[in-house]
């Protein structure tokens, strides 16, 4: 290592000045200072631009309150809501998507994609607490979870894929000081591959590569949708690659809260005769709401079932995809049957 970048290291070591805990004392938020600035993300990454892609900092004020568990995480998720006071100025980190029409506009607009406020910084350091050993990681984002994980002794070797290249000019550059002090204490790896996930999960399969965990989070919504289109068909191509237990998704229980409340409200209107089975099966979408609906219907006594044993058998089911991720199955995806719906058929014309 050159002289110069030995300083350069030694200049940008995540200096963590103090920290936030939550009302309960359950949660703590640490702030770091670089150039006399503090700030939630755990490296310094100044403003900058690139392509489309910009990254904007926002400042805090003092008595300012940030929700760390918010009551939509609490809904679904159930978290107790709590938030912190920032008792100092500090500044938050926004990873932006602008229009290419738009690219002059200075103002924070554009569509966000991460932030370093401290609820995504709670949502990280949860699931990424008990990684260890080799892990793939799935978008880079403001690289917050690559340096959660290079600051984890117990890891030994990070790959991560990011399909954009822009991002990755925003971001890579400024994790060289962390990365340096990770690679050069001991036999680890940290690469950085500009490629689709998909793909490199299908390479991974096919040349027997295996990760020990895995954290994806490349995609910005957090619905029930994302959870069919995007998460699932994510772990499937997983398999062989990570076990389905060791991977995390960012904020999947969030999904899964809501796949629970829509199953609640499914069986409520069929219990209460207000739909009836084949309308059951029209409306039901979600690939994983349709095992427990399928399972459902076979037994015609479960629509005599009170609310608290449906609430219940769906929390079971719930349960054991979240924890044993059992459904992530093949024979779990097959498209819902539609029931034939008989219609009135056309007169003959001649």
């Amino acid at each position: 290592m050159e002289k110069s970048e030995r300083k350069k290291v030694r200049r940008q070591r995540s200096m963590k000045v103090y920290s936030y805990k939550s009302p309960d004392r359950s949660i703590d938020i640490p702030v770091y200072r670089f150039n006399r600035k503090d700030q939630f993300l755990p490296f310094d990454l100044p403003e900058s631009s690139c392509g489309n892609f910009s990254i904007k900092k926002v400042l805090v004020k003092r008595k300012t309150k940030l929700p760390v568990v918010s009551l939509r995480n609490a809904l679904f998720m159930g978290l107790r809501a709590t938030q912190i006071e920032v008792e100092h100025p500090v500044y938050v980190h926004k990873l932006l998507e602008h229009e290419w029409s738009n690219m002059e506009c200075k103002e924070d607009k554009g569509s966000l994609w991460m932030t370093s406020y401290p609820q995504e910084i709670e949502q990280h350091h949860r699931q990424l607490k008990r990684f260890e050993g080799n892990v793939l990681v799935g978008g880079l984002g403001l690289g917050l979870a690559l340096s959660i994980l290079m600051n984890n002794p117990k890891v030994k070797g990070i790959v991560c894929i990011e399909i954009n290249g822009f991002v990755r000019g925003l971001v890579e550059k400024h994790l060289s000081p962390q990365k340096v002090r990770f690679v050069s204490s001991g036999r680890r790896s940290f690469n950085i591959i500009q490629s689709d996930l998909s793909t490199q999960l299908k390479t991974a399969q096919r040349f027997g590569i295996k990760f020990d965990y895995a954290f994806f989070d490349i995609w910005q919504p957090t619905g029930a949708r994302v959870l069919s289109e995007t998460v699932i068909p994510l772990r499937m191509l997983s398999r062989g690659v990570v076990p389905q237990e060791n991977i995390e998704c960012w904020n999947e229980d969030e999904m899964l809260g809501q796949v629970r409340l829509g199953l609640q409200m499914d069986v409520q209107l069929l219990q209460s005769g207000q739909i009836t089975e084949a309308g059951l099966q029209l409306k039901v979408k979600d690939k994983l709401a349709w095992p427990f609906i399928k399972q459902f219907l076979k037994d015609p006594g479960n629509k005599s079932m009170t609310p608290e044993q449906t609430v219940k058998c769906i929390d079971r089911y719930i349960a054991d995809v979240k924890h044993l991720r059992r459904a992530y199955r093949d024979e779990f995806y097959t498209t819902p049957p539609r029931p034939e719906i008989e219609t009135a058929q056309p007169e003959p014309t001649w």
